[in-house]
């Protein structure tokens, strides 16, 4: 029980500090990407430009980070919900770590909001 609650808590905290990198780092190199593009597709070559497939991963980034996101804090939670009901306190910091991982991944990692 206590080394469940343990391994859940420390891929809480690692989808934590994925979902920060994410927040931090990834959205605005994406959103920078995504107005770099905007301005590439209303030229006249913008679309046959070697800078727009670049560009286009770079805004895949933030989709792809964001389901990693997700999929790691869905982990942390199904990890800590048995040591959570038995009221392990390492369990309930990896579940409440878990859901805000869950909730960013799924804010940026899915259409959800678009």
């Amino acid at each position: 029980m206590n080394l469940l609650s343990k391994i859940g808590a420390s891929i809480g905290l690692a989808s934590a500090l994925m979902s920060g990198y994410l927040m931090l780092i990834i959205i605005p190199m994406a959103q920078t990407a995504k107005s770099k593009l905007k301005t590439l597709i209303e030229s006249e070559d913008g679309w046959a430009s070697p800078e727009y497939r670049e560009l286009m991963e770079i805004e895949r980034l933030q989709i792809d980070w964001g389901q990693y996101v997700l999929l790691v804090g869905g982990i942390a939670i199904l990890l800590s919900l048995y040591p959570a009901i038995k009221k392990s306190k390492m369990g309930l910091i990896g579940i409440t770590l878990g859901v805000i991982s869950f909730f960013i991944g799924a804010a940026y990692g899915t259409h959800m909001f678009s």
